[in-house]
């Protein structure tokens, strides 16, 4: 028998399969955060594009109001193509944090600006002179079209980043599969070692002890469960072969007090 320490510094069975196990779960919880992140990544850019989109129908609609303004000057087109102006600059004013990655700080700048004096223009519309409604009338233009170029730029950044990311996404997802079945099939493969193959071998000495070819189990791993059950075993098949030879030679000799007979000389 092993003595308290050295049974103590044995591998254990339980050991592997518990070190197998929390392996496994740490892996996939690992790629579990790295997919969860990614996914995260994903919806800030969603919820970004969203916010362009927004900008960009709100400079589209003061754009479309302009022209109304320049068609048939009328009070309604005003505060409509002014209405849609605050927009922007409210949708500005509110996200501009998050449209760091599609419009740069300086070019939000330069929009809150011109949307500013697209607005002051705007009030000027109806007190101006009718000479000078022209000059107004093409500053309003050019700065509508600055506001248009940028942001329309910003919408087609924030579309090839989004599909950027979804290609991006969709390789982590093929490779997180690939590795959660290479940890699974490496996990596996560790446990034949350790359990299935020394069961087997274990299996096969039973089966000759069963037959009686001999009375001592080798033992198939060196796991103290699997060293413990051979000894244990190899006492019982020892007992139970001397108690056979014992009951085998009561057996074969005569009860005491008895002799057998014997014939008669002739």
């Amino acid at each position: 028998m092993f003595c308290d320490s050295g049974w103590a510094k044995m591998s254990s069975l339980q050991g592997k399969i518990r070190g197998a196990y929390i392996a496994l779960v740490m892996s996939t919880v690992v790629l579990a955060i790295i997919a969860f992140s990614d996914l995260l990544f994903l919806q800030r850019q969603v919820t970004e594009g969203e916010i362009v989109t927004a900008l960009n129908d709100a400079i589209l609609e003061m754009r479309r109001e302009e022209k109304n303004l320049f068609l048939y000057a009328g009070e309604r087109a005003l505060a409509d193509t002014d209405r849609q102006a605050l927009r922007a600059q409210q949708i500005l004013q509110r996200e501009g944090a998050a449209l760091r990655e599609s419009i740069g700080q300086d070019e939000q700048a330069q929009m809150r600006q011109a949307l500013q004096v697209y607005r002051e223009h705007l009030r000027q519309w109806q007190s101006v002179a009718a000479e000078r409604r022209d000059a107004l009338h093409q500053d309003l233009r050019r700065l509508g079209r600055q506001l248009y170029l940028v942001v329309e730029s910003a919408s087609t950044r924030e579309r090839h980043l989004l599909t950027a990311v979804i290609q991006e996404s969709q390789w982590f997802l093929f490779i997180f599969l690939v590795l959660i079945g290479l940890s699974i099939f490496i996990v596996g493969r560790k446990l034949r070692r350790a359990v299935v193959n020394p069961l087997r071998q274990l299996e096969s000495g039973l089966a000759l002890i069963a037959e009686g070819r001999f009375d001592r189990l080798d033992t198939p791993s060196g796991d103290r469960e699997f060293i413990a059950f051979t000894e244990a075993l190899t006492a019982c098949s020892k007992s139970w072969r001397s108690a056979a030879d014992v009951c085998c030679s009561r057996r074969s000799s005569p009860p005491w007090g008895f002799s057998p007979p014997v014939s008669p000389m002739s």
